[in-house]
């Protein structure tokens, strides 16, 4: 390919950027985030995954979000255009679903009354990555969203991003939190 020898970029609109740019961080900090859920994956395959009850499957789904996350946030419109494309849309049942995934988890575990260090399983320990990266990717969402002014206005190069994102990888990050006490109490 060799067009990003000079450090820059394109995203699916054709526009170029810096490789350091924050649009270009966000997708890599997704990007990450959807690595480490592999990683996992394939952990909780090794150990046979039916213990854990349907990790293994919603850690699929997640991946399949997170590229979702990060196709939409590389559809940044042309400079000319207004709004976003239709198929930006990220649907709001994903953000209820982790919820419910959370909900499941913690209705077996006990209360919890400490701090947890990060620790415990390999799997746990992978998830508590997962839980940091995700919560850099959603600042990095933010970010972009909402640009360096404060005041809470859209102005930044992410009008084109739904609320639906940045609230799913709030809601991701909760659920990597449970999943790793989830998984340290079975093990």
């Amino acid at each position: 390919t060799r067009t990003g020898d000079n450090g820059s970029s394109s995203l699916f609109s054709g526009q170029r950027r810096r490789k350091d740019d924050s649009l270009f961080v966000c997708i890599g900090n997704v990007d990450e985030l959807c690595s480490i859920a592999g990683v996992v994956h394939a952990m909780l395959l090794e150990r046979g995954g039916e213990a854990y009850g349907d990790l293994s499957g919603q850690m699929l789904d997640i991946m399949s979000r997170l590229f979702d996350v990060g196709a939409i946030v590389s559809r940044i419109p042309k400079k000319n255009s207004t709004g976003r494309a239709e198929d930006d849309d990220f649907d709001l049942h994903h953000v209820p679903n982790l919820e419910k995934w959370v909900d499941t988890m913690t209705e077996e575990l006990p209360q919890l009354s400490s701090f947890l260090l990060p620790s415990g399983s390999g799997i746990s320990a992978q998830l508590h990555v997962a839980r940091t990266v995700c919560r850099r990717a959603e600042r990095s969402i933010v970010s972009i969203i909402f640009g360096e002014e404060e005041g809470g206005g859209r102005n930044g190069d992410g009008n084109h991003i739904p609320d639906s994102v940045s609230k799913y990888l709030n809601r991701l990050s909760d659920y990597f939190f449970t999943a790793t006490r989830y998984v340290n109490w079975i093990d």
